[in-house]
């Protein structure tokens, strides 16, 4: 119970809270991204494919 006061009552605490926040919030972001990257490399190579297939 300390530790939760100290977390959420000192300028460290809150600071570290914010820190820990941020990442999380930016690990969820850059997952998303990323995710969001690979469909559309994906989408792009599979045009690619037929492109190359039409081409024969």
């Amino acid at each position: 119970m300390m530790m939760l006061k100290e977390l959420l009552t000192t300028d460290v605490g809150i600071l570290s809270l914010l820190s820990i926040l941020f990442m999380i919030v930016m690990s969820f972001y850059l997952y998303f991204w990323v995710e969001k990257k690979i469909k559309e490399d994906s989408k792009n190579y599979e045009k690619e494919q037929r492109a190359a297939i039409k081409a024969k």
